[in-house]
């Protein structure tokens, strides 16, 4: 493969590289979130020397009661999409897509209709928490709240290297900006182990993402969080010391706005996409 089709990569803390306080952190967001992996925000905002730790003794208290994610799933509830084409299960077989493979995708996009919610929800928490000071209140971690257990069947990311050119040329299509730099989402990263089912997302999904009802529907979800995250900010406590910089702040708002566009995608694609699929047998 040449180096024009590479995977565009973000700046992060990878997960096998986490250590001290970062990995403790890390684990909880995984334990958190009800998923396997941690989301790329956390990743990116550990690039900058104690954010993550300041950003997430803010906010643990609302994620660890799981007030965040509530409200979070509680948002997608004000969503009525329109449905994309469904695909047959003899098509997604001639996709390359088997029995299992099924499962796979499936697994993916309710993995990131889970996730994603919460990380709109966090993100416009962390920007109010930054950018509007507010009274702290005094909140306790309730017991008794438990995160669903993660996905089973969950597919890795495709190897960039074995994409051939054209391949890597559709899944860059998904690039998408995140703070000064910018990635692929994780659900079309694991979608490129099916390319040719890759190719389909890429066909339906595109002009979807394009048009007038998307947007609308993006900025339905939006005022949804934003009413979430106002209610959920009036619970947190003080924040911690050590705020960031004002320099580290804007780029934690402006890696937060971008992830938000992001995010907002993966809870409709990812809900247009398990809809689309099969009734699973």
């Amino acid at each position: 493969m040449n180096d024009s089709a590479q995977v565009p990569v973000m700046q992060e803390l990878l997960e096998s590289e986490a250590s001290g306080d970062v990995a403790v952190i890390y684990e909880e967001a995984r334990q958190f979130c009800g998923v396997p992996y941690v989301s790329s925000m956390h990743r990116y905002l550990a690039t900058m020397p104690g954010c993550l730790k300041w950003v997430w003794s803010a906010l643990r208290p609302a994620l660890a009661n799981g007030v965040i994610q509530e409200a979070a799933w509680d948002c997608v509830n004000s969503l009525s999409l329109a449905p994309m084409a469904p695909v047959s299960r003899p098509a997604l077989r001639l996709f390359g897509v088997n029995a299992a493979d099924e499962v796979s995708i499936r697994a993916a996009c309710d993995t990131f209709v889970r996730v994603s919610p919460i990380n709109l929800v966090f993100g416009a928490c962390l920007r109010r928490i930054l950018m509007e000071p507010h009274a702290p209140a005094e909140t306790a971690v309730a017991a008794g709240w438990t995160a669903p257990a993660p996905y089973k069947n969950l597919p890795g990311f495709a190897e960039s290297a074995n994409l051939d050119d054209d391949q890597a040329a559709v899944l860059s299509t998904f690039t998408r900006p995140l703070g000064a730099g910018e990635f692929i989402p994780g659900p079309y990263r694991m979608f490129a182990n099916w390319p040719a089912y890759l190719a389909h997302v890429s066909v339906e999904l595109s002009p979807i993402l394009a048009g007038t009802g998307y947007a609308k529907d993006r900025e339905t979800l939006f005022q949804a969080v934003d009413v979430a995250a106002s209610k959920v900010a009036l619970g947190l406590p003080a924040a911690p010391e050590g705020r960031p910089s004002d320099k580290e702040a804007d780029l934690i708002c402006a890696a937060a706005a971008s992830y938000r566009q992001t995010s907002a995608e993966m809870v409709i694609a990812g809900t247009l996409l398990r809809n689309a699929l099969p009734s699973p047998k």
